[in-house]
């Protein structure tokens, strides 16, 4: 149950156990601990843990590193922090597998100036920092937009007792395009393949992004191409980079045909031709998918014997008032490249109309454009598909 998180079975057996008279020793309950922690239910491990001392049973180092790293998949970094300080309390050490989680819990909650004053403390506790730790470190650094400290600590460790791996290169390569130079993630994404190492997806990705903001639109389209060598097919992010690099070449729409007939963006269109969703798409992947569905899709849509009266461009969900992110970076995009081709529209400030709203979860919370189809004419959208 454990090993392949099935936590549900896991306290499943534990809660069956007493009514067979059998007693629960320390190990049963670490393999509960463990297979809630790969199950990512943080707050069960704290009740197992907790369990283990109302039956006076001493916790060991792994209950509360299983549960520390339960924590810390769930980014709940002042959980873990009050673990790691509870240990010495118990008479327990902890130890590199107990700090690790711990700075990475807080790295992952974008708390990374704690995670690396975390790293800078080990020392004192007499350990010593290894590759898990340094990645943790370099995605802190990342998350700061310290691409040069972050640099800097990739090129502290040492090739033969720390070298760095995929997470390492990743998280630096992250760091310097972020911070505008990437150049110099290009470089390091050569550099590992010198040194024998195998770019991982999200290191292709990193490196498709670089390439997009240098304008290397061929380099980028030859990474999107090589990634099938990690036998893995490349997916939304690695389709919304390239497409980034990609919108103002010809070669853009013919990438953004494949992703559609790849399924990478399924719910593009919700069942309904004359809306078209942008949610999750890139800029760019939003500009090609506007383009491409205005040159494409509603000339069709328009020739029908009752065309619809609106068509719909939905750039993003609203929550509790709040645009969220992809409406936030889309948004502009849409309304820049309408202007463009001059085509009148208008802002869909509150809510989708009720009858576009039926079948669709969180369509009250819509944000997006509204086009007349009255004053769209076909034979002008056709001419707006440049890249035929």
């Amino acid at each position: 149950c454990e090993k392949c998180g099935q936590w549900q079975l896991a306290l499943s057996f534990l809660d069956v156990m007493p009514r067979r008279k059998i007693v629960p020793d320390l190990i049963c309950y670490n393999s509960a601990i463990s297979a809630c922690d790969a199950g990512r239910q943080w707050q069960l491990a704290m009740r197992l843990l907790n369990k283990i001392v109302e039956v006076d049973i001493l916790p060991s180092e792994v209950s509360f590193n299983a549960a520390m790293s339960a924590c810390q998949k769930c980014s709940e970094w002042q959980m873990s922090l009050s673990l790691l300080s509870l240990m010495p309390q118990v008479q327990l050490r902890p130890d590199k597998i107990s700090w690790n989680s711990v700075i990475s819990a807080c790295e992952r909650s974008g708390q990374w100036k704690l995670a690396l004053q975390m790293m800078s403390m080990m020392p004192e506790m007499s350990l010593r920092a290894d590759v898990v730790t340094f990645g943790a470190a370099l995605s802190a650094y990342e998350k700061g937009g310290q691409w040069q400290q972050a640099l800097s600590l990739l090129n502290s460790m040492a090739p033969a007792s720390t070298p760095p791996n995929a997470i390492c290169y990743s998280a630096c390569m992250s760091a310097c395009e972020k911070g505008g130079h990437w150049e110099t993630a290009l470089s390091l994404f050569a550099l590992m393949q010198e040194r024998q190492l195998l770019p991982d997806l999200v290191c292709f990705e990193t490196a498709i992004a670089a390439c997009g903001a240098g304008k290397q639109w061929q380099s980028a389209l030859g990474l999107l191409r090589r990634i099938p060598e990690l036998a893995v097919h490349p997916g939304l992010i690695s389709y919304n980079v390239a497409l980034d690099a990609l919108q103002d070449v010809p070669q853009g729409a013919a990438i953004f045909r494949e992703a559609i007939e790849h399924q990478v963006y399924p719910m593009i269109f919700g069942g309904a031709y004359h809306r078209l969703d942008l949610h999750e798409l890139s800029p760019g992947a939003a500009a090609l998918a506007v383009r491409w569905w205005l040159a494409e899709i509603v000339p069709h849509l328009l020739a029908r014997p009752r065309p619809p009266h609106s068509l719909y461009i939905i750039t993003g969900r609203r929550k509790d008032k709040q645009v969220d992110e992809d409406d936030a970076v889309v948004r502009p995009v849409v309304h820049d490249l309408l202007d463009s081709f001059g085509l009148p529209w208008q802002a869909l400030r509150k809510s989708l109309p009720k009858e576009e709203q039926a079948g669709k979860v969180d369509d009250d919370k819509t944000g997006g454009v509204r086009l007349d189809s009255k004053t769209l004419d076909a034979q002008y959208l056709r001419r707006l598909n440049m890249f035929q």
